[in-house]
Order: structure tokens, then C-alpha cells, then sequence
């Protein structure tokens, strides 16, 4: 059969198999981008010559994919990259897949970046807990593409060196020599005053929630998915250490779950930070808090 399978059969009957799993959420996309990987051709190929006979080898590569995908495996895992706002990321199991909902954080630091025009010295920008550099370096090619990057330092963390190869790698071919990457386990790495805007995508589920279990979460590291018996033991990290690594009135940006807005508002206020927002996601869910740290004692501007 694998000899005589065209381009559009082995679609239909993947897309059909797909649809009978409940974790599948798009079988027929699923479907496209595991035909696109294996044989090379872009997604509007697989629809311009459908006819396209699959070779032997082709065909048992697909039926891996399909058999991947089918266990609950992350179609971004199989495929070895995934699109996160204008940016293509190489993703391996030792990061977390970039969520659609988590643009939304580089849209806030670009505008906080934009505010910087007029400053005599780059806004220092570091992103904690980088992951694949999804954030960052998605922030970095909007600022050089607009030719604003002579406005903002960016600097990338994560405590893990997998994580730290694999952002290092994204960054390189997509925006080079942009980027400071530094191993830090959240910002102990770094000195007091170091820091203008820390910006943060933290593990931020309770380490007993069920959705953990679910099939497509259990190829995904769990250090990068869940954060205490609460979910916010990171977020508290992060509130603390920022009063000290961040400079005066330093700017905290941190994604977390859609329940979790008034607990980290609370634990904000109670740490003196001040010009606390919470701001929603496309989805019209609570999903990004960001606060000004007090200012310091030496903060000599007007």
C-alpha cells in the first residue's frame, strides 16, 4: 500500500485516525504539519499536487509520526520546532512548548521597551526562566526589525543547561548575537541593581492538579509546568529576588494561571510593589500581573 499512497490518501486517513482521540485537538492540522515534516514540502504543497505518491520510506516515517502523535506526544516535539509570534523555535522535550496565550507577554515588554526612546542608556531586559527563548527572542526580532535595538539589553536565564543549549541554539540563527544567556537559578545569578525589567513565563501549576496527567502534558518537563503544592512557589521567588536584583522601580512582568491574578496582587502589595496590573489574554482570562518594585534610597531621578 505505502508504494501507492498518494499525498491526499495518507492525509484523509491519518485525519481520520486522529479524530477518534480525545487529547487530539486539531487532527486535521496535526495531520498536514506531520506530512510537511516528514516529506519536506510546504503545507500548500500537500493541496497543489495531492497526487504526490509517498515513498516506502516516506510512508513508514509517517506511520512513526502518526503513532507518536497518537500516544499523546506533542506534535511540536515530533516535529522539532514550533511558531510562537513572529518566530519559527526549535523545541525539545527539555523545554516547554511555547503557548499562543504567552505572546501576549512580548507585546507588553515591546511597549514598555518603546517607552525607552528618549533614555541616554539601554533598558536592561531579562527574561527568567527562558525555555526555548521564545520570549526573548521574539522580543529581540521585533526590536531589530523596528531598529530599536539600541534601546534595550536583553539578557536570557534558565536553570537548566539543555534549556540554556537549546535557546542559545534558536538565538543564534534567528536573531545573533543578541542576546545575553546566563545559568541562573531565577535571578541568583545576578547582581543588586542589575536589572530594569525582569520578565517571566514560571512553571505555575499546583504540583498535585490532575491536568498534569493529561497526555499531551506528560512529554513536557515538569520543573517547567508546576511550582509547589500552591503554584506559585516561583512567583514568590521571583516577587523577592526582584526587590533586590531589580533596580530602583523596577518592572516585574509575569504570565501565571487564570485564577491565580488576586493571590499574586496580594503578595505583590504585601511586598511593596505598586502600579500592580493584571491584564488578559486574548482569551479574555487573567493571565499577565505586572508591578513596579519600590523605589531606592539612592534613586536619585526626579
Amino acid at each position: 500500500m505505502n508504494g501507492t499512497t498518494t499525498l491526499s490518501d495518507w492525509l484523509t486517513e491519518a485525519t481520520a485516525e486522529l479524530s477518534q482521540l480525545a487529547h487530539i485537538d486539531s487532527p486535521s492540522l496535526d495531520a498536514q504539519l506531520l506530512l510537511s515534516y516528514v516529506t519536506g514540502h510546504a503545507r500548500s504543497v500537500l493541496y497543489t499536487w495531492p497526487e504526490k505518491t509517498l515513498t516506502a520510506a516516506q510512508w513508514q516515517a509517517l506511520q512513526t509520526a502518526l503513532d507518536r502523535r497518537s500516544s499523546g506526544e506533542p506534535i511540536a516535539y515530533i516535529v522539532g520546532s514550533k511558531a510562537f509570534y513572529s518566530v519559527e523555535l526549535t523545541v525539545s522535550p527539555a523545554v516547554l512548548i511555547p503557548r499562543p496565550e504567552t505572546e501576549q507577554l512580548v507585546t507588553l515588554a515591546l511597549a514598555e521597551c518603546e517607552k525607552h526612546h528618549h533614555s541616554n542608556k539601554p533598558l536592561r531586559v531579562l527574561d527568567a526562566g527562558t525555555g526555548s527563548g521564545a520570549i526573548v527572542i521574539a522580543l529581540a526580532f521585533e526590536l531589530i526589525n523596528t531598529n530599536l535595538q539600541h534601546l534595550v539589553s536583553l539578557t536570557a536565564s534558565d536553570l537548566s543547561l539543555d534549556a540554556l543549549q537549546i535557546a542559545q541554539a534558536n538565538a543564534e540563527r534567528i536573531v545573533p548575537g543578541a542576546i545575553t544567556f546566563v545559568q541562573s537559578d531565577w535571578l541568583d545569578a545576578f547582581e543588586e541593581n542589575s536589572v530594569d525589567v525582569v520578565i517571566s513565563n514560571p512553571p505555575y501549576i499546583e504540583a498535585d492538579d490532575p491536568h498534569l496527567n493529561d497526555a499531551n502534558l506528560l512529554h513536557e518537563p515538569f520543573m517547567a509546568l508546576a511550582s509547589g503544592e500552591d503554584g506559585l512557589q516561583a512567583i514568590k521567588t521571583l516577587i523577592k529576588q526582584c526587590l533586590s536584583v531589580g533596580a530602583s522601580n523596577a518592572l516585574l512582568m509575569i504570565e501565571h494561571g487564570f485564577n491565580q491574578a488576586s493571590a499574586i496582587q496580594q503578595l505583590l502589595q504585601n511586598a511593596g510593589y505598586s502600579n500592580i496590573q493584571t491584564h488578559k489574554d486574548l482569551q479574555g482570562l487573567n493571565r499577565i500581573t505586572s508591578a513596579n518594585a519600590p523605589k531606592k534610597p539612592d534613586d536619585n531621578s526626579a
